[in-house]
């Protein structure tokens, strides 16, 4: 009994040991389901024991089954030392793809810790400028608050003045109707006294333009007479050659009832002195007279139409420093300006 008892114990061991040499190092599928196979087998072979103990017999006669199974573990076990090399060399290649892999994440994480900070920084400044954009927004939206109410202020005003810019309206029509009617009678003035120059003209043909001129100036005609028409030197006579012109003006002016005449002397700046003149602004107002009666009293236009003005030499169409400057600054005008009362009611009326 001994005998076959010591007879197996090789047995046993060299299964143990076969269980244990197929396990492999590390935790993988097949070496778990190898060892739990070989748990299994053991727990059997504990069985198998103690049945052994009732009955030696048995397994004397199951012996060289045994053997066989030894022999087959053997070839077992040579493939479980060949699987196990082929799993150490899997697992030096699994060890240095960890550490390429570990060494990627090591580079990733720092590529993401750069990026991270980067993005941080961005997400501030994107944060900073919101709040710079929001608080824009919000001063933008109190100017339009002020802005508002203030257009309804506006309004409320435009409201109030409704009327009365209708009633202005009303006066800006009727102002400018009275300012077209004005138009109209200057534009009519304008032309009677277009109409008077071109009679005027007419009539008193054959005068040489530096003796006689007629022009309209400022909606007035102007009639300029040279003193050596009218007068001698230092004389206030009309000479006959002067009465001639001014009868031919006074017949014209006589169908212009409505033309008012003012009679100006001019003289030079030569100095005058004698017993009837003091200066040539006395010379100037006695010619102006002078004319002035020849018109009203030979030639019979109206008195009260005519106004003498004496303006010495104060009032020069040329330089005194010549002796043609002189000359013409030597003469008598005849401003015949028309009546504008009519005229002056509608500029005070508007």
């Amino acid at each position: 009994m001994n005998m076959s008892r010591l007879r197996l114990l090789p047995l046993l061991l060299l299964m143990a040991v076969v269980a244990f040499a197929c396990v492999p190092k590390k935790k993988l599928a097949a070496e778990v389901n190898a060892k739990r196979a070989a748990e299994e087998k053991s727990k059997r072979l504990d069985r198998d024991l103690d049945a052994a103990n009732t009955k030696i017999a048995e397994l004397e006669g199951r012996l060289a089954t045994a053997n066989k199974d030894f022999e087959a573990l053997a070839i077992k076990s040579k493939g479980c030392e060949d699987e196990s090399a082929k799993l150490r060399n899997e697992n030096i290649d699994l060890q240095k793809r960890n550490a390429a892999l570990s060494d990627d994440l090591d580079r990733i994480k720092r590529s993401t810790t750069t990026e991270r900070e980067k993005l941080d920084a961005a997400l501030k400044k994107k944060s900073d400028e919101l709040d710079a954009r929001e608080k824009s927004i919000a001063d933008l939206l109190d100017k339009l608050e002020a802005r508002e109410k203030s257009v309804q202020a506006l309004q409320a005003q435009l409201d109030a003045r409704a009327d009365a810019d209708g009633e202005l309206r009303k006066q800006l029509e009727a102002r400018e109707l009275a300012l077209k009617e004005l138009q109209e009678k200057i534009a009519a003035r304008d032309k009677a006294m277009n109409d008077l120059r071109n009679k005027l003209l007419s009539a008193l043909q054959g005068y040489q333009d530096q003796d006689l001129t007629v022009e309209v100036r400022n909606g007035k005609v102007y009639i300029a007479i040279s003193d050596k028409m009218l007068f001698k030197s230092g004389s206030a006579k009309v000479e006959q050659l002067g009465k001639d012109a001014l009868a031919k003006v006074a017949a014209v002016l006589l169908k212009y009832p409505d033309m008012d005449l003012i009679i100006e002397g001019h003289t030079d700046n030569v100095p005058i002195k004698t017993e009837r003149f003091t200066d040539n602004w006395d010379l100037s107002v006695i010619r102006a007279t002078s004319v002035v009666r020849i018109l009203t009293v030979d030639y019979g236009l109206p008195a009260a139409r005519v106004t003498p003005a004496g303006r010495g030499e104060y009032f020069p169409k040329a330089g005194n420093d010549t002796p043609e400057g002189r000359s013409k600054n030597r003469r008598t005008e005849i401003i015949i300006a028309p009546k504008l009362n009519e005229i002056e009611e509608m500029l005070k009326t508007n």
